[in-house]
């Protein structure tokens, strides 16, 4: 009969983990819209186009009617998760003493896994859903792609990547930079650098910047960054532009591995998630060379 262990231990796992997850800052997470508790294989993402006001040229002449253009984007869910062996010897109530690096473990693996859902999400082609619940795919566009030009992360693409937002007319606050080391490490190189601009993204190198913006985007350094040969894919984005759902942010579940000749301990947590790019104006890929 397989042995188990109380309930108790499953939720402070569980706990525990999201307690790690939230120690640790997910910014990307943080600078995109976020739908939770979502239900269902997939979820609808509303989008409501702009409109503009007519001119009323007499009294009481007829309603002047808006028509902003409805649309959806879908995303669907992948389900993730992995388990963790603890030796026969190890008593399960470790799992939940605080700063476990069982549950450290889990909440990393959590964080990378909602860092690479929106990433691939942003440059990805977009699943659009018509009124008559016809799919479609929707590609990023060319005019929202700077190439990499063989070099790597230059001033000049930074100032492109704003004044493409800034000519979509994307609003010029909650938007974010996601830059690679290699790309941090061509910022500082840049001879149009000054003493504040070095000052500055020295801050964003030693992680004290925080939420401070530095040419207009709040900048987010990972390792995540999609790279083909020597091109790597930074983003600049604004946080309505890409929409992440999550139906299930973790589930645990610990038991014996009676199947193992150890009968080893094993912490399993899953979860569900799922992203789309949901205007393609608020989104700039920003291709730049790295050395190998």
């Amino acid at each position: 009969m397989a042995e188990t262990v109380d309930v108790s231990f499953v939720r402070g796992y569980s706990a525990e983990i999201m307690r790690r997850y939230a120690a640790t800052e997910d910014k990307v997470r943080d600078s995109v819209t976020v739908k939770t508790n979502v239900v269902g294989k997939s979820y609808d993402w509303e989008r409501l186009g702009s409109s503009d006001f007519g001119t009323i040229t007499t009294r009481h002449q007829p309603v002047i009617v808006l028509a902003p253009v409805h649309s959806v984007r879908r995303v669907t869910f992948t389900d993730s998760g992995g388990s963790i062996l603890l030796d026969r010897n190890d008593e399960p109530k470790m799992l939940i003493q605080p700063k476990n690096d069982y549950a450290r473990n889990h909440a990393e693996a959590f964080k990378r896994l909602i860092n690479d859902t929106v990433i691939d999400a942003a440059v990805a082609s977009a699943t659009a859903v018509d009124g008559a619940d016809a799919t479609s795919s929707v590609a990023i566009g060319s005019g929202q792609q700077i190439a990499n030009g063989s070099v790597g992360l230059t001033f000049e693409k930074v100032n492109q990547a704003s004044r493409i937002l800034n000519t979509n007319n994307v609003p010029q606050t909650d938007r974010t930079f996601l830059i690679s080391p290699q790309g941090l490490e061509d910022l500082l190189a840049e001879a149009e650098v000054t003493s504040r601009d070095y000052t500055e993204i020295m801050r964003l190198k030693s992680g004290t910047m925080g939420d401070e913006t530095f040419m207009g985007f709040r900048w987010v350094m990972t390792t995540q960054l999609n790279i083909s040969s020597t091109t790597r894919t930074c983003l600049a984005y604004h946080k309505d532009a890409i929409g992440l759902a999550i139906p299930m942010e973790l589930e645990v579940f610990i038991d014996r591995r009676v199947d193992l000749a150890t009968h080893a301990w094993q912490a399993t947590a899953i979860c569900s998630a799922g992203a789309v790019r949901l205007q393609e104006e608020g989104v700039v890929q920003v291709d730049i060379t790295e050395s190998t």
